[in-house]
């Protein structure tokens, strides 16, 4: 096959994404994150919520109805506990993609705190749909 018999490759000018939620999809809260890097060199992430630790143990007195009445005992560990939410690991570019998206969205909620600041109307920030795709396009 000489050069003229070669097909061409053309790169389209534009192309169309499509975001599609996964079965086991879900919003987290997240209050911190641990971070480090995995024997494979991979940037590591979990994500954590804070919350009181929730009784491990109680001991109820048994009312008259055959419900449960007063607490007479429960064991309760002290401090804060951390529920580690996600663990998530990404390489090196993916992850200074991902710093970019954060830093523009950062960026945005602070212009929109100036705005507000500066305006006479208490009101929350409105970020438009147009706008949320132009930060978070790569």
């Amino acid at each position: 096959m000489d050069d003229k018999e070669k097909m061409e490759v053309t790169v389209p000018a534009q192309i169309g994404v499509y975001y599609q939620r996964a079965r086991h999809y879900r919003v987290l809260h997240a209050d911190g994150a641990w971070a480090g890097i995995s024997p494979q060199a991979k940037i590591q992430f979990d994500l954590y919520s804070e919350v009181r630790p929730s009784p491990e143990f109680v001991l109820h007195k048994v009312n008259e109805q055959g419900g449960l009445g007063e607490v007479l005992e429960q064991k309760v560990k002290e401090g804060i506990l951390r529920e580690v939410e996600i663990g998530v690991l990404m390489d090196l570019q993916t992850t200074i993609q991902f710093i970019k998206v954060l830093q523009q969205m950062v960026d945005q909620i602070q212009k929109f705190q100036r705005q507000i600041a500066e305006s006479d109307v208490p009101t929350e920030p409105q970020i438009t749909t147009s706008e949320l795709s132009t930060i978070i396009r790569r």
